[in-house]
């Protein structure tokens, strides 16, 4: 399947799913939609935002190459094979799912679920629904063959870079 392909997809299925809740909120509760998922202007400059993305994917670079991180052949790096993928793929993976995801989890399931189950049991809940497709393919990894030094030190650090990565881009849209 073409990127373009996969990303339309992905995209038409956020359309679809916000196009369900800015009806269930406009018909069921008569209700906006932006402020009944808690959507508020961050108080920082764009520019900001910006100058600590830049920084943070510096550090993540520079770290990746102290290590020695492999390049391995994958999925993802088959889709971004062409110039015109590369720039969907970025843009789709840092702006649009993550402010998508965001909207979802903590902005709808995270009040239905702290609100049913009180807040504790429900942001956990929501946590465990929102990380474990993240990092189910290292815990896999590291069951599936032995795991020396090195490949678990090398596992735990593309995890870890793996959660700054989707932490920072998303709470920095949302501070």
């Amino acid at each position: 399947m073409k990127t373009w392909e996969l990303l339309g997809a992905q995209f038409a299925f956020y359309g679809l799913l916000f196009g369900t809740l800015v009806a269930l909120f406009r018909l069921q509760y008569d209700r906006p939609f932006w402020r009944s998922l808690g959507w508020v202007a961050t108080p920082l400059p764009v520019y900001s935002m910006m100058t600590y993305g830049v920084g943070l994917a510096m550090t993540v670079l520079l770290l990746g190459s102290l290590i020695r991180t492999p390049r391995t052949e994958n999925p993802l790096t088959a889709l971004l094979k062409d110039p015109t993928s590369l720039i969907l793929v970025a843009i789709f993976g840092t702006i649009v799912a993550p402010v998508c995801e965001e909207l979802m989890f903590r902005g709808f399931l995270q009040p239905l679920l702290v609100r049913s189950l009180g807040a504790p049991a429900g942001i956990l809940a929501t946590a465990a629904a929102l990380r474990p497709p993240a990092f189910s393919g290292v815990r896999q990894l590291l069951a599936s063959r032995p795991a020396d030094f090195a490949l678990r030190r090398r596992l735990r650090l593309d995890a870890a870079r793996h959660r700054v990565h989707q932490g920072s881009g998303r709470d920095a849209l949302f501070l």
